[in-house]
């Protein structure tokens, strides 16, 4: 269909309208029911140990501050790195130079 840009519409176009035409889903052929998402209930893993976890503890305080010295140190790393490339690509560099 070719349009003529200098014509204006001489009517509006249809209105949308949302037409359902999914199907739902198929029964499956499973007898359990069970919920589609989260996690496995206990009931279910009768036998399994679940660990004990205190963030209060003096051990978790540690190993948070171990996590947060390692990010730190990565960071600053990579900074260094980055200040140092971009350096090398514009030919200046972090230290003063004399006049």
């Amino acid at each position: 269909m070719i349009v003529d840009p200098n014509k204006t519409p001489t009517s509006p176009p249809p209105p949308y309208t949302l037409e359902d035409t999914a199907e739902p889903p198929a029964a499956s052929s499973h007898s359990h029911a069970h919920a589609a998402f989260g996690p496995t209930p206990l009931a279910q893993q009768p036998e399994t140990l679940l660990p004990y976890y205190d963030p209060r503890s003096p051990y978790s305080v540690e190993q948070a501050g171990v996590r947060a010295r390692k990010r730190f140190i990565g960071a600053l790393f990579w900074a260094i790195v980055l200040v140092l490339v971009a350096g090398m690509i514009t030919g200046t560099g972090v230290s003063a130079r004399r006049r």
